[in-house]
C-alpha cells in the first residue's frame, strides 16, 4: 500500500492507493508521443558532430603501448605540465594500454573513463619514503578502488609510478641503536639529490592521489597546497599529448617505454 500526506492551507490530506505498478518508459513514450522529425534531426545532427570529434586521428602507434608504459607517460606529462619536482600516478590512471595503429580521441576516452583530475600539490620526504615502502605491499597494490569517480569500478591501485624519482640498490634505514630493527630500503633520489625526509616536494599528479581515501596509499595523507584545474581530466592531457606532433610524441614515448616497469625515472 502506498500513502502520501500533503500539507495544505485547509490542513493535512492523506492520499492512499492499494493498487499501483511500474510501466515501461518505452511503452509510455511510444504510446503517448508520435515521432517528432524535428527533434530526431537535432539528435542526429549532434550525434554526427560528436562522432567527428571522437574519430579525430591523433597519432599512429608503431607498436602496442602497454598499460605500464602509459602510466609512466602520465607521470612525465603531469610533472612537465605543473613544473613539479616529481610526477606520480597509480594504476587506475588509465584502465588499459593502447593497441598498435591509429590513436583516435575515442580510444583515449575509452581507457580514461574515470573522472581523474590533474593536480599539483606538496608531499613531504617522509611521505615519499612511506609511499616507496607501500608500493611493495600487496595488501595496498592489489586493493580495489570503488566510487569517487572510478570507471570502471574495482580497478586495483597497483604500484605507484614516478618521474624524477629514482631508487638505488638499497641502504639500511631504521634505528641505528638496534641493528635487529634495520631494514633494507632503497636509496631514494629526487632529480639526482638524496631525499630529505624533512623537506616538502612538489608533485605533478592527480586529485585522487592527494589522500588515501581515493588513492589507496596510507602515506598519501598529510599532503598540502592542492591546486587543480576544474573540469579538466587525464584524458584531456593524453589527447593534447598525442595531438602535439610525431616528433614530440615519439621522443617521450621512447622514454616512457624504457621506464615502464614502475621503478621510476629521471627525465
Amino acid at each position: 500500500e502506498l500513502e502520501l500526506d500533503l500539507e495544505t492551507e485547509q490542513g493535512q490530506i492523506n492520499i492512499g492507493a492499494s493498487h499501483y505498478g511500474l510501466h515501461e518508459t518505452a511503452n509510455i513514450v511510444s504510446a503517448a508521443a508520435p515521432d517528432d522529425q524535428a527533434q530526431s534531426a537535432i539528435l542526429e545532427k549532434h550525434r554526427a558532430a560528436a562522432a567527428s570529434i571522437l574519430d579525430e586521428e591523433l597519432y599512429t602507434l608503431k607498436e602496442d603501448l602497454p598499460h605500464d608504459s602509459l602510466i609512466q607517460l602520465l607521470t612525465k606529462l603531469l610533472r612537465r605540465k605543473f613544473g613539479a619536482e616529481i610526477g606520480m600516478m597509480f594504476g587506475p590512471g588509465v584502465s588499459r594500454g593502447l593497441s598498435k595503429g591509429p590513436v583516435r580521441v575515442r580510444d583515449i576516452y575509452e581507457i580514461c573513463r574515470s573522472f581523474i583530475t590533474p593536480a599539483v600539490f606538496e608531499i613531504s620526504g617522509r611521505q615519499i619514503e612511506g609511499l616507496v615502502r607501500e608500493r611493495d605491499n600487496p595488501a595496498i597494490t592489489e586493493a580495489q578502488g570503488f566510487g569517487i569517480g572510478f570507471r570502471p569500478q574495482g580497478q586495483v591501485f597497483g604500484r605507484l609510478v614516478f618521474a624524477g624519482l629514482t631508487c638505488g640498490d638499497g641502504e639500511a634505514l631504521g634505528n641505528s641503536d638496534n641493528p635487529e630493527k634495520l631494514t633494507n630500503f632503497p636509496a631514494i633520489r629526487i632529480n639526482g639529490a638524496t631525499l630529505d625526509p624533512e623537506r616538502w616536494y612538489t608533485v605533478g599528479s592527480a586529485t585522487h592521489l592527494y589522500s588515501s581515501e581515493a588513492g589507496g596509499y596510507p602515506s598519501m595523507d598529510g599532503s598540502r597546497n592542492l591546486k587543480l584545474e576544474r573540469f579538466r581530466y587525464i584524458r584531456d592531457e593524453l589527447v593534447d599529448f598525442f595531438r602535439s606532433g610525431p616528433d614530440k610524441v615519439d621522443g617521450l614515448l621512447k622514454v616512457a617505454d624504457e621506464n615502464g616497469d614502475g621503478r621510476g625515472s629521471q627525465p
